[in-house]
Formats: structure tokens, sequence, C-alpha cells
């Protein structure tokens, strides 16, 4: 590598001669620490020659790159050395565009400008620079580093509010910039120049060094036309109708105009401009305007400037008021708390018929209204407007239809101006208040929102059946993960990335509303921490335009997570600091391709590694482990993994946790990876046994889902894993007609739980799904098959033995006499599985809220983890609640939402035809809550039958009668 000389102060001693990484390095660590600053200080001789030796070094090792890894990132030696790239650019930008790419070519002439200006914008924005205005040079820097094609010239216009006319530049080309009107410089205001006398020509120098010439006014021609907002319209195009602001040499004389125009406002001059008329004009259609000026002679007429024909008279305009924040339309759409207003164009003669009904209603209030009047949009009934409305105007111009959403004299005051993220996961709890006015009743009048609950549902009732069905929510944080062809969505819970991801380019996007900006001014950085080091590496973002998104670049953390392995990524909001991602980290394989029978590992880590192969199209079948030495890159498939068939191949160190089931990408281990194998051409279903073989086909959407009980213990694998296995709608899909399946044959896949072998906490969900948890059950066919299955799958056994447990409960007229040997020995099955606090409640002790460990079920499920929170809105448990009024049922009033819908269900398994329709309703709330806690949920309905049990009290002995 090339040697390079950095000088010292003049001694007796020769110039310290040094390789150029070390030059690099020692740079680094000497300007990282505050690269602002490095910029700020006057530099001496000397390090004005180290920045021109950092920048050749740099040169250096790009040529290295292109010669020896051109594959590689092409941006490899800037976030190497990212503060090098910086400072040494920077400083030289400092004396001008022309210096800089002299400097460039000197260093190296085969890398373009191009690669240097886009490694300095990259380096720059994760530095933090991004807000830094007064660096000498970075304005240069900027500018260059945006593609030409990216870039406006110098646009002239007019301030319609300050009365002024201007000359805008870009923002990048700003800095540095001037404007020279008539010989003398123009008055800079950020990116806008005040224009304060008439010239014909404005020159510009931008920060990049380029002249632009902007013409201003024609002396032979003194007319200026812009648009309403002040766009310059240009002399060679037609004018488009309506109003427009006219700039004239004194005032016009006769005959300036032609057709339907007239002068709607005069306005003083332009500053410096004070011979000159500004006046607001309506240009009609077909008409046409030009300069008339009199300087005692009689008029001197410019050319004529005409407006589009054919345009009619235009159309009308919806005013709305400023929409209630945070509220919305059960589509998304904003909320107003009053009536819009109508403003309709053309001539007062013109005539409009303007009607307004309520969306999906037949009832219309109709006005007639003329050109130029605003009118209020009401329906014509007295009291509030609540819900949606449609506006139809037509008559006077081009027809106008729109609709919109109203509250009328609503608002809505929450407790907190906005949630941030909570460290415990979700968001801060929040509460809002709502006021109605007379005539109006809010439902309810005050709203809760829980960590996990971003909204709450809001319903609004006036006269007249008037109804408005609102969604509120308090500006909040979000993160979301972005990749450069797409976006996740915005989630409220710490985000999980892989160093994959980071290598293909994924940012980290925080949402700051714009009442947290106000207090923490410039986005805070992100800090990287992990077990052992509360801050390893910071990393700075950028405001994403003028929204609320804050941008995290995580490329550079490629280096950092390979060397400690997995980190997270703390940000610092008022009054704590939240966890926002992990990234895990020491992949054990960059990829994984078929070679034969055979899988072959790509960028294989070090190690010994532990592999899972899992057949997508047979869900059922136990994995296939391998346990591959340190340094050995391929694993023969055995059969039936080796047909071709799509693969699911889980790689982790050796040492850790064997997963079992499927694996869940959400959920793995630490250091390990899940990997996609596609299938090959041909027939690709694994080879065997025949009805296996059917539920493969069906799997792979070659034949419909098998019928018959031979296939049931295949059905609830597919019913248990399809969301996680096929992924996406098609995963619930196939999840959704499994277990439909089922519950067309209750007490045969009851049964078939215990051959699936599948784990408890799989089957909840497809038992609720299936209908199964609900399913009145009259008696217990095969009582041996079924105490059997308690050694396998406890909560499908005690679903099958419900109609039993009266005998068990002592319940008068449940006589455990009339019992025969089998039901017996099923009963002492039960008693021996279920733990004395279940079992008190069973025969009639106090139910407390605390009893959670129903300990009913396998040994391995004894030990739960604390749930997380859980926020389900109230509407939807309406109904649970609603039937707990009817009934007097006081604990489906107060249950918590897992347990109240448990508690619905096993009513209706007790032949409640009530219970039964409310837990169709509820069906998919509940579903949600089984798949965040399943463990939880299948607690709860053990827990629920016991208490069901005991509430009914009474029942027929006969039902459960062999």
């Amino acid at each position: 590598m090339t040697i390079v000389a950095v000088p010292r102060p003049a001694t007796s001693q020769p110039p310290r001669t040094v390789p150029a990484r070390e030059l690099l390095d020692e740079s680094e660590r000497a300007w990282s620490a505050d690269v602002l600053a490095a910029l700020r200080q006057t530099a001496t001789p000397g390090e004005h020659h180290r920045r021109k030796l950092v920048l050749q070094a740099l040169a250096a090792y790009e040529r290295l790159r292109l010669g020896q890894a051109s594959t590689s990132d092409e941006l490899t030696v800037f976030r190497r050395w990212p503060a090098c790239t910086v400072v040494a650019l920077t400083s030289l930008a400092a004396a001008g565009i022309t210096v800089l790419r002299q400097k460039l070519i000197e260093a190296d002439p085969a890398i373009t400008e191009a690669w240097w200006f886009r490694g300095w914008a990259v380096c720059w924005a994760e530095l933090g620079g991004h807000d830094a205005t007064d660096i000498p040079g970075a304005s240069v820097l900027r500018a260059a580093s945006i593609p030409t094609d990216q870039l406006s010239g110098p646009e002239f216009g007019l301030d319609p509010q300050r009365g002024a006319l201007i000359i805008t530049l870009p923002a990048p080309l700003a800095a540095g910039a001037t404007v020279t009107a008539g010989g003398s410089q123009c008055v800079p205001q950020g990116a806008r120049w005040l224009i304060a006398r008439p010239t014909p020509v404005v020159t510009c120098e931008d920060a990049l060094g380029e002249i632009h010439r902007v013409q201003v006014v024609d002396a032979a021609d003194p007319l200026l036309l812009f648009s309403e907002p002040g766009a310059l319209l240009p002399t060679n195009e037609s004018l488009p109708p309506g109003e427009a602001w006219m700039l004239h040499l004194g005032e016009p004389a006769s005959g300036w105009a032609e057709g339907p125009a007239r002068v709607l406002e005069r306005r003083p001059p332009p500053i410096g401009w004070s011979r000159w008329r500004l006046l607001r004009v309506l240009l009609g259609p077909g008409s046409a305007v030009r300069s008339a000026v009199d300087h005692g002679s009689g008029p001197r007429y410019g050319a004529w400037r005409h407006v589009a024909p054919g345009a009619g008279h235009g159309s009308a305009e919806v005013i709305f008021p400023d929409p209630l924040p945070g509220v919305f339309g059960p589509a998304g759409e904003e909320v107003y708390p009053s009536p819009p207003q109508l403003r309709l164009s053309g001539e007062p003669a013109a005539v409009w018929d303007v009607h307004v009904r309520p969306a999906g209603s037949p009832r219309t209030s109709s006005v007639t209204a003329h050109g130029g009047e605003c009118i209020p949009l009401r329906d014509g009934r007295s009291g509030s407007m609540l819900g949606r409305y449609r506006v139809r105007a037509a008559g006077g111009g081009a027809p106008v239809v729109a609709e919109f959403t109203i509250a009328e004299g609503v608002s809505i005051t929450p407790d907190r101006r906005v949630r941030v993220l909570s460290p415990h996961g979700g968001l801060r709890p929040a509460r809002a208040t709502v006021t109605a006015p007379r005539g109006v009743r809010a439902e309810p009048a005050e709203m809760r929102f829980g960590p996990y609950q971003r909204e709450a549902q809001l319903v609004l009732r006036g006269p007249d059946d008037r109804i408005a069905r609102l969604r509120v929510q308090i500006p909040h944080c979000a993160v979301r993960i972005r990749y450069s062809e797409r976006s996740e969505d915005w989630e409220i819970t710490p985000r999980t990335l892989t160093i994959e991801a980071l290598i293909a380019g994924a940012q980290l996007d925080i949402r700051l509303p714009a009442e947290l900006r106000a207090g923490i001014g410039a986005a805070p950085a992100l800090a990287v921490e992990t077990d052992t080091d509360p801050t390893v590496q910071e990393i700075h973002g950028h405001r994403v335009g003028s929204g609320d998104v804050q941008r995290y670049r995580l490329d550079r953390l490629v280096d950092t997570v390979r060397a400690l392995g997995t980190v997270r990524l703390r940000v610092v909001l008022p009054g704590q600091e939240v966890v926002v991602a992990t990234i895990r980290g020491n992949a054990p394989a960059g990829g994984i391709v078929r070679a034969g029978a055979a899988l072959r590992f790509q960028d294989r880590g070090a190690g010994p590694l532990r592999v899972q192969v899992h057949a997508r199209w047979a869900p059922w079948l136990a994995p296939q482990i391998i346990e591959l030495p340190d340094g050995a890159a391929e694993v023969p498939l055995a059969a039936p993994f080796d047909t071709g068939t799509p693969l699911a191949v889980l790689v982790q160190p050796s040492g850790n946790v064997r997963v079992s089931g499927w694996p869940d990408v959400r959920d793995l281990p630490r250091g390990a990876v899940l990997f996609d194998v596609l299938a090959t051409a041909g027939d690709g279903l694994p080879l065997t046994a025949s009805g296996a073989r059917a539920m493969s086909a069906y799997l792979a959407g070659r034949a419909p889902l098998p019928d018959g009980a031979e296939h049931l213990h295949l059905v609830w694998h597919v019913a248990a894993r399809a969301p996680v296995v096929l992924g996406g709608g098609l995963g619930d899909l196939t999840a959704q007609e499994c277990a439909a399946h089922l519950g067309a044959h209750p007490f045969a896949a009851l049964r078939a739980v215990t051959r699936a072998r599948v784990r408890t906490d799989e089957i909840v969900v497809p038992l609720i799904r299936s209908g199964l948890a609900a399913h009145d059950l009259r008696r217990v066919p095969d009582p041996d098959a079924v105490r059997l299955a308690w050694q396998m799958s406890p909560l499908s056994a005690l679903i099958a033995t419900s109609p039993l447990l009266p005998y068990l409960a002592g319940i008068d007229g449940w006589d455990p006499a009339e019992l025969d040997d089998a039901e017996r020995r099923l009963l002492d099955q039960i008693s021996d599985r279920c733990s004395a606090p279940a079992l008190a409640v069973l025969a009639g002790a106090p139910f407390l809220e605390s009893l959670r460990a129903v300990d009913a079920l396998a040994s391995e499920e004894r030990q739960l983890p604390g749930p997380p929170s859980l926020e389900i809105p109230a509407p939807e448990l309406e109904p649970v609640r609603a039937l707990g009024r009817a009934t007097g049922f006081e604990l489906l009033r107060k249950a918590a939402p897992s347990l109240a819908c448990a508690l619905v269900a096993r009513l209706a398994a007790h032949g409640d035809r009530d219970a039964a329709e409310v837990e169709r309703q509820i069906r998919h709330t509940w579903i949600r809550i089984a798949r965040a806690v399943p463990q939880l949920a299948g607690n709860d309905i053990v827990l629920a039958e016991f208490v069901t049990t005991r509430r009914l009290g009474v029942g027929d002995p006969a039902r459960s009668a062999p």
C-alpha cells in the first residue's frame, strides 16, 4: 500500500513516514470524537497537509477495492473511515467546488466525483452533520451530492402575503449563493432573495459556483402574471382561467383586457417597484390581457396573453374547517367539528343547485345559490350534524360531488398531548374525555387507552337516529423497519432484525409527533447496547422531509454485530429510555441452496451448528436434525426430505436449546436463523404414506382437503401450524378450512389430538377456531380412550370429559353410583391430573380473581410465563358483558378478556343458546387473544369449565350415559 509522509513540527528529526492504513486509523480516532468541532477549528498548515494525504489514502484503498473486491459494497471504504471522509472532503470544499474537483482529480482521476460525493453524504448523515449549517464546505458538498436531475434552478415569483418579488433557490444550492439585480446584491432570506428593483435580468451564483441568468421583466412589454399562490405564468403558454396576480407598469390603460376579465382587488406595489401596480384579477375562459401603458401620448400595448378556452365557469370548491385532531371515520377519513362551506364559482347570474343528504339515506336538503356565494353545507335539520354526508352541486359550472364526516360541536380532550413508547412495551396509557353538545350522547364519555391500544371506538348518537361511529387516536410514537423497496407497518413494540437485513440496507424509522419534537429539538441518537455494555456505539438519524419521521441508517452496525453478537437499539425520550429494536447477530450462514440430495451452506459461519430440516408440505413430520461439525458446509437430506419438497431449515449454534414444534421466525433462539429452500421442478411431495401424501397434495394446492376420520390427526397439525408454515392470508385461510373440518367431527377430532401429538399450546387456537371449545357434547362415547388422551393432550381430554364433570362436582342429581367402571376410571384420572385449587372451584369454593394457576395441563406448562399486556377494545366484549347483565353472572361482567371469552364458550357447551350466539360473535376476538397468549387462553378454558359446571349446578344425568 502507498506510503505517505505526515510532517511534524519543525525539529531536527525528519518527517515521520507511516503506511496509509495507519494514517487513516490514527486520523479516524482523532476526528471521530467530535467531527464538527474538528471542522470548525482553524486548521494549521500541517493539518491541511494531513487532510490532503487522507484523501489520497482513501483513493488508494478504493483502487484496491476495485481491483480485488469489485463486487463489494461500493461505499465500503467510506463506511470504514467515515470521519476521515467527512473531514478531508469538507475542508477541501471550503475553497469552492472548483478547487475540490481539482483535488479529487489529483487524488485519482479514475474515481468519479459522484462516488466521492455520495460517500460524503452517507458519512455526513451518519455522523449527525445534517443539522450543522455553519461548516465551510458542507453546503457545497450537500449540493454536489444531489443528482443534477433532482435539482431545479432558481425560480422567480411573487410572495402574495408580503407583496414582494423574490428569487427562490433549492435549499441545497442556496447556502452561500449570491443573487445580483441591477448591479447590486439582493438581500437573502433563507433560500429566497428579495428583488427590490425592476430589472430585465437577475444573476444567481449558486453553492456549486454555477451561474444562472433569470429573465424578470421586458421593458418593451411591462406585464407580469402570477398564479394565485405566486408562481410566474410563462409568456409562451396559455393562461389558466380563474384568479391571478397581475403586475403592471402604472395603472393599466383602457384596452388592457378582452372578454370576461376583471379586477377583484388592488394591492400596494411590491417593495422597490413603486411605479407599478399589483392587481388581483379574475380571468374568464377565452379572455385575454395585455400591457397598456400610457405615458401621456396614448396607450402603448404589449402582446395579448390569452386565457385557455373551453374551461366553462370552473367548479365550486368545498372549504373544510380544521379537522378534529386524532379522530377518524370508519374508513380512516378525517372528521370535522362543523359543516364545511361551498364556494360557488362563476358570475352572480350563474345559478347553482346544491343537494346535501346523509350517506345511505334518501332524505335530501336542497338549496339554490348564485355564483360568488359561499354557503354552509347543512342537511336542513335542526340539531348537530353527525355521521357521513354527501353533497352534489351543479348548474353554475362543472358539477361537484363530495363526501365528508361531521361530528358537530364535539371536542375530545386527552390527558396526554402525546403518547410515548413505554419501557415495558407498547405506549404510555392515556385517557380522553368527550364533550358533546346538547342532544348528542357519547358512548363512552371517557375513553381509556391501554399500553397496546392505539385507538378507541367512539359512538355519537343524536336526534332522529343520527349516529357517527368514530375511531380516536392520541398522537403517539411508533417504529418500523424500512427497506429500499418497501416499508413495514408502524408498530408500538420493539422490532427484531437480522444482520442480513442490515447488509440489505435496512433502516429504522421512529415516528415522533410534532408535540414531542418541540420538546426534544434535534432527532435523538440511538444508543447501541449489549448485555454487558450500555453504550457501545451511537447512531445519529435525520428528519425525513418536514414530517414526523426520524430515520436511522443501520448498515454501519454490521461490523459491530459481527463482533459482539446480538445488540439492542435504545432511544432516549423525555422521561425514559426505550429499546426500539434488537439486532440478532452471529448469523451461522448467509444462505442455503440445494446440491442434489443435500443442502449446501453459503458463507458458513464458524463453529459447530445444529440443523433442523422441516418439510413445509408435511408439517406433521418430525424434523431431520443434524449436528454439523465446524467447517462442514453440506448436509445430506434423508427421506422424505430429499424429494424436492419445499423446506424450512433452522440453523443455530449447537449449544442452543432445541426448538420443538414448527419454528416461528418471530420467536427464534438467540443466534438462530430460519432459511427457506424452495421446491424443485417435479412432484416435490414427500414420499410418505398415502393418507399423508394426500394431505401434502392439499398443502401444495393440488388437491382438496381429504375427508374422513383417518386424516384428522394430520388436519390438527395443519390447523395449528398453517399460519406459520404457509404465512400470510393463505396460512390463515388454510387453518380456517382445517379447523372447520375438525368442528364437523367433534368427538373424533378430540380423540385424534392424541395421535397427532401436537403441543397443547398449539391446539388452543384450532380448538377455538373450529368451535370445539364451545361444542355441546352430550355424552362420552369411549371413556377409556378419553382417559388415555389425558396423558397426551389434557386440554382436549378435559373438553371431551365435560359431560361427566358434574359427577365429580358433587352436584345434586348426579350420583356417581350410576357410572360404569370406565367412567369411574376417567373421573379418577381427572382427580389425579387437576390441582387442588381447580378441584376446589369445581366443588363450589368461592372464585378468586387471582386464581390463575389452574394446574390441569401437562407438566411442562405448569410454570406459565407472565402474559404481556393485551388490550381489547371494550365494544368487542360488549356482547359478553351484556350476557352477564342479562343472566346475573357477575363474573362475565368483570373477568379479563381471555377468561370472559372462555366462560361464554363453556356456557355454550353446557347448552346455553344465548351464550352460543355470543360466542360466535366474539370468536374472532378470542382467536386474537389466544394467538398472543396461547397458554393463558388454554388455562382459562380449563378454569371456565370448572366454574361453569359448578354454576349450572343441575343437569340431566342421562346426557352422560353411555
